[in-house]
């Protein structure tokens, strides 16, 4: 009876041994590259983020780099607060 236990064990027994290795020259890499600007006038703000952003682009052309897409846009007040009065520090401009 305990022959036949031992055996079934075995039997339901299953062991792996391995090694694998695989050597590659990369071919894509993900960058997130980011423009931030500040002001008063949200229209200077996002024209200067802008023609921060064109001439990144125009770089990033140069060295045929030109899969690129934005990932995020945000455009938001910036506030500061000063004994609990909130104080207009003008617009943020954030282009990923």
């Amino acid at each position: 009876m305990q022959e036949n236990k031992d055996r079934q064990i075995k039997m339901n027994t299953l062991t792996v041994t391995g090694f694998g290795s695989v050597t590659a020259i990369p071919d894509m890499a993900i960058i997130r590259l980011g423009v931030y600007t500040t002001g008063d006038n949200l229209s200077t703000v996002q024209n200067e983020n802008a023609r921060i952003s064109q001439m990144i682009l125009e770089g990033l052309s140069q060295m045929n780099i030109d899969d690129i897409s934005t990932y995020q846009y945000n455009i938001d007040k910036l506030y500061d607060f000063d004994n609990g009065r909130r104080i207009d520090r003008g617009y943020f401009v954030l282009q990923l």
